[in-house]
């Protein structure tokens, strides 16, 4: 590798863990105590020169990497990321979050690759146009059959995208941030935010899929399309009709709450979907609506839902390489992006 491309590529490893972190460079001299001044960090960033190191360990020290990161060979890029809200997103917040996706895309591939694994992506809705909301019907029932799932309940969200060979990444800490789905050529990935409610979670999980999933035509309401998807996966029609019967004048609480216990599906998105199938009529709809409102249940619910949902594939894969001492407890650290003995302690029981 030549020395100008060395320069390069740590610049662009500076950068990407720069706005990972959400920093500016003025920020980054202040967090860094001063070490280095904003013309430095411009020049690393451009190619120009590269810190010594004394101040590349306090450089990541200060965005909270490794200085092993500077040196990954590995290198991707997003496109066609897709949020399920991102209204009152910052910039800088967007920026960070696709920085973030790529860092843990970048550790999973490697991951991946010291095992040999080659997991390749298959989509069972590929050429299904979805222009209605029986269309949307159909491509959930089609994907169900695809993935053996029957009409019965998920009890893994993230389990089942990691089962289908799309990477689900989780953060936290970020307000007003659902989800989003993105591509890194003939891989996909969901990253959710930790911090949601757990059905919340898979609700988003649900509609990110549908993004990857399914063709739109342009000018349809797409995210309408989307939220209906995630709804007729997670709940059939036939199972809400045949919990609800075809026609309702009322539903009590009791009923909401056992559907939302099964299929770990909202009471909101439940009642949602029983007037979108006609189970329910307008004006039952708009006073639950009212009532929600009333109650604030909008924003937390009477009951919780109690299933688990966790994405584990890459602890399973990176557990399983340092357990067989495929790699160093070191370089396990690393790859989990945690400190050694934060990472000791999370393999204690398997050395």
């Amino acid at each position: 590798m030549s020395k100008n491309k060395d320069l390069i590529d740590f610049g662009n490893r500076l950068r990407s863990a720069r706005k990972m972190s959400g920093l500016s460079m003025e920020d980054l001299v202040k967090k860094a105590k001063g070490v280095v001044t904003k013309q430095s960090i411009s020049k690393y960033e451009k190619g120009i020169m590269k810190p010594s190191s004394d101040v590349l360990i306090r450089l990541a020290s200060a965005l909270s990497v490794k200085p092993e990161f500077f040196f990954r060979h590995t290198t991707i890029d997003i496109f066609r990321m897709q949020f399920r809200k991102r209204a009152n997103l910052s910039i800088k917040i967007i920026e960070s979050l696709k920085q973030r996706t790529i860092d843990f895309l970048e550790r999973y591939i490697e991951l991946e690759s010291i095992l040999g694994i080659q997991e390749k992506f298959s989509n069972p809705l590929s050429n299904f146009a979805i222009n209605s909301l029986q269309d949307v019907e159909n491509a959930a029932l089609k994907l169900r059959v695809a993935w053996e799932l029957g009409l019965a309940p998920i009890s893994n969200f993230l389990e089942l995208l990691e089962e289908n060979a799309i990477r689900v990444y989780e953060v936290q800490n970020i307000d007003d941030f659902d989800g989003l789905s993105a591509r890194v050529g003939d891989l996909h990935v969901i990253v959710i935010n930790r911090d949601l409610s757990t059905d919340r979670i898979r609700f988003t999980a649900a509609h990110e899929l549908a993004h990857i999933l399914c063709e739109f035509p342009k000018g349809s309401q797409k995210e309408k399309l989307c939220h209906a998807f995630a709804g007729a996966f997670l709940l059939p029609k036939a199972i809400l009709e045949r919990e609800l019967m075809k026609k309702r004048e009322q539903i009590t609480l009791w009923e909401l709450e056992e559907i939302k216990q099964t299929y770990g599906i909202s009471i909101q998105a439940i009642v949602k979907r029983a007037h979108m199938l006609g189970i329910v009529s307008d004006f039952y709809y708009r006073n639950f609506q009212l009532m929600l409102n009333r109650k604030g249940w909008k924003k937390k619910e009477p009951v919780e839902y109690q299933g688990r949902e966790e994405a584990i594939r890459f602890k399973q894969l990176l557990h399983y390489c340092v357990s067989e001492k495929i790699i160093t407890l070191s370089r396990g650290a690393e790859l989990a992006n945690i400190s050694f003995p934060d990472f000791m302690e999370n393999v204690r029981a398997a050395i």
